[in-house]
């Protein structure tokens, strides 16, 4: 007779909330996961959970695999004073956005830059393009769950920003390797069947980021005057980079993977410090800007990993100056 498995031994996850309505324990068997829950504290920005009572390090992302007896920890943000910013109501959701930043803004840019939850005792909603200039400085930038709306370019010009992040509880946005992501469906047609994909968009970066595997497109001016960022390493997952990605950044060397298909214009302007640009045959959509406006001080090498051909071909439609003006090394070509 073949004996019984011994049971999983169940553990109890408690919750320090930290000044937050209490939240219950949750029971779990060893290995399994469990979701956190989104603390709410008025007049605070919830950070996310920690295993330690100091709260230090990156918060815990997305379900928690239980394997002991554990007490969680909330982290939890004041919001930045709201002289530093500019806002604009938006007369049809009655929300504020942020437009940009005061002359108050560059002289306090050593704390951390939390968004603000309200203004004028309505909801902070969005934020628009370059949003938070002047905040140079600002070691972390923390989001809320308040924050529904980035435009591109928003936090182009974060130029020490090392972490970023993003209150679990938000339902547009998440934080993920020190990177602000947005995520959204589009509907795809399978054979008589329509169904929705995920589309992870990369909206801001810092320093020390590792893009997760699920982003699928690095949006417009994500890095853009991001003057720590000196290297990337971009996943096979991504599809199209957008316009300035990497604008003003101090990259040396940018490897575009295979499986990459667009790559928008002025991906790499005002970049003094680059040496190698390495460009995949997966390519659909090259725009004719895209690596041009580099500084002139750069001295810079481009290497298509297709043949002259098929650079012919995705090239066909550019301007014999467009043509001109890009010297590209292709896999087929004579040893120099």
């Amino acid at each position: 007779m073949t004996p019984e498995p011994d049971p999983k031994q169940t553990f109890t996850v408690s919750f320090e909330t930290n000044g937050a309505p209490a939240e219950a324990d949750k029971k779990a068997e060893d290995g399994s996961e469990v979701e956190l829950p989104a603390a709410k504290k008025d007049g605070s920005v919830f950070v996310g959970w920690y295993e330690t009572a100091a709260c230090e390090g990156a918060p815990l992302n997305g379900g928690y695999i239980v394997t002991k007896d554990v007490t969680l920890y909330a982290k939890w943000a004041t919001p930045s004073d709201v002289k530093y910013f500019l806002f604009e109501l938006d007369a049809v959701s009655d929300t504020y956005r942020i437009t940009g930043t005061t002359s108050e803004a560059n002289r306090d840019d050593t704390a951390d830059l939390v968004i603000p939850l309200e203004y004028n005792g309505k909801p902070v909603s969005g934020i628009a393009n370059g949003g938070v200039d002047n905040f140079d400085s600002v070691p972390k930038l923390i989001i809320g769950c308040n924050i529904t709306y980035i435009e591109y370019g928003a936090f182009s010009h974060l130029y020490e920003t090392v972490n970023m992040y993003v209150d679990p509880s938000n339902p547009v946005f998440f934080s993920e390797g020190n990177a602000v992501i947005t995520k959204k469906k589009y509907t795809a047609t399978f054979g008589e069947e329509e169904g929705e994909i995920p589309e992870y968009t990369l909206m801001a970066g810092t320093k020390n980021v590792e893009i997760p595997s699920c982003v699928t497109s690095i949006g417009a001016f994500a890095f853009g005057c991001s003057h720590n960022l000196t290297k990337i390493e971009i996943p096979s997952t991504v599809k199209k980079i957008g316009m300035g990605a990497f604008l003003e950044t101090y990259l040396v060397e940018v490897t575009f993977p295979e499986g990459v298909e667009q790559i928008d214009s002025d991906v790499f302007l005002f970049c003094g410090e680059i040496e190698k640009i390495v460009l995949p045959v997966s390519l659909k959509i090259l725009a004719p800007t895209a690596l041009t406006g580099i500084d002139s001080t750069a001295v810079y090498t481009v290497t298509y990993n297709g043949t002259r051909a098929q650079w012919n071909k995705l090239t066909e439609n550019w301007t014999a100056d467009e043509k001109a003006a890009v010297s590209v090394r292709c896999s087929d070509d004579p040893a120099a």
